[in-house]
């Protein structure tokens, strides 16, 4: 690559990565996602297409790659988590966008929060449901939609409290997270190995599907199983199971953080 380009790019990069992005993010964000993104936003900034079409790309993307946990295929479930990976790193994609055409909008926003609040229980419904035709055990489902119902809660709780007071400036859930921390190194550690981190349930995601593929591959012994939760029958059973009880003991404590900060 020559000198003049790489310049150039990084110039691009400067433009399109904001400060506290680069050392202020979760390593997940700072090492896959902005990184990734920042791949097809090489690509879409020479190209008409704009931040708000982007973003409803990686939609269509997230849904399509979903649809992959309804398979009955190993192989079919890793693509479908690095699939989500990359349709997750758009969303780093079309604010770069954005930045470097400076073509903001309130618009965007609105998608993006829409998006999220469509995808990601579409995700966890997926997933249940696949390993309910699996395994014919109807609790996969039910965990299933259960993680999706809390998901969308903890999206959706931040803009019900800005209906109360317009007043508020940042609604978003780090920015709220972080308030609520007296400690900031403390929050940056929690924030950082907090599997329910959005930033990190993908992670997760990948490492269920490979742990399904590595015990079949090798036939390893399945550890995960007891008389008692029979029905867990694969990781991705159990990864569905830890995200509908993580997100039903951590609606109540988000929801307290709101109401603390309401007056």
């Amino acid at each position: 690559m020559g000198t003049g380009r790489k310049q150039r790019i990084e110039e691009m990069r400067d433009v399109c990565i904001p400060e506290h992005r680069k050392h202020d993010s979760t390593p997940a964000q700072r090492f896959i996602y902005e990184k990734v993104g920042f791949l097809f936003t090489r690509i879409f900034v020479k190209t008409r297409i704009t931040p708000n079409q982007i973003t409803w790309i990686w939609l269509g993307l997230m849904l399509f790659f979903s649809s992959f946990f309804l398979f009955d295929c190993l192989w079919i479930h890793v693509a479908g988590a690095i699939g989500w990976i990359a349709a997750y790193s758009m969303d780093s994609t079309d604010g770069h966008v954005a930045r470097y055409k400076r073509t903001y909008s309130r618009r965007g926003i609105f998608l993006d929060t829409i998006n999220h609040s469509i995808s990601w229980p579409i995700l966890f419904f997926c997933v249940g449901t696949g390993q309910y035709l699996v395994s014919g055990e109807i609790l996969n489902i039910i965990f299933g939609m259960v993680a999706g119902l809390f998901i969308l809660l903890i999206l959706i709780a931040p803009y019900l409290q800005f209906l109360v007071d317009p007043d508020i400036k940042d609604i978003s859930w780090a920015r709220i997270e972080e308030k609520a921390f007296k400690d900031k190194r403390r929050y940056i550690l929690i924030r950082n190995i907090n599997p329910l981190s959005f930033d990190n349930i993908l992670i997760m995601l990948l490492v269920a599907t490979a742990l399904d593929l590595l015990a079949a591959g090798v036939a390893l012994p399945n550890l995960i199983l007891a008389d008692e939760l029979f029905w867990i029958t694969s990781f991705l059973s159990l990864f569905v199971v830890l995200y509908a009880v993580g997100y039903v003991l951590a609606f109540p404590l988000r929801f307290a953080v709101l109401y603390r900060m309401l007056k």
